[in-house]
């Protein structure tokens, strides 16, 4: 006997998307006095805009002439700090603040070891792992476009 096979569609996709919205609370203590809501699962679009916001803070960095965001590890924990960011409710009071109250805040963070309990205990590491890859592979696809664009105007210059 075979399973019913049902195609897709607009309740499926509906379902999908409740189920991106869907927030859940972390308690930091045991009274249950501080807890912090959070998304479980991220969505893509938030993962575009935490992209969006990463790119504007580099450009932001590089016009100041100021090295933060120059390595490997400073990028990967501030795209952690983002992903906190955009996926708690820490969106609603960091949004609209300066560069400089995020890069202070994401440091408290790392500094109080906030930033691991929102990693280890909060967030789950798949879905930590996902936005990390994706950043890899925004690299990749810059550095691959940044070598076609040299390559073309050489040619461009060498003729």
């Amino acid at each position: 006997m075979t399973a019913k096979q049902n195609p897709i569609g607009l309740s499926f996709i509906n379902e999908k998307t409740e189920e991106l919205n869907k927030q859940k609370k972390f308690y930091f203590d045991k009274e249950k006095d501080e807890f912090i809501f959070y998304y479980p699962t991220f969505s893509q679009s938030k993962k575009d805009e935490l992209f969006v916001e990463l790119i504007e803070t580099i450009d932001e960095y590089q016009k100041k002439n100021i090295a933060f965001l120059a390595n490997d590890f400073e990028l990967i924990r501030y795209t952690e700090f983002l992903i906190f960011k955009h996926f708690s409710s820490l969106k609603d009071e960091l949004d609209g603040q300066s560069y400089e109250i995020h890069k202070e805040t994401a440091d408290k963070m790392y500094a109080t070891g906030l930033h691991r309990v929102f990693k280890e205990l909060i967030f789950d590491e798949q879905e930590i792992n996902k936005v990390i890859e994706q950043l890899y592979s925004i690299s990749e696809l810059a550095e691959k476009m940044l070598v076609e664009f040299n390559k073309h105007n050489e040619e461009q210059t060498a003729q």
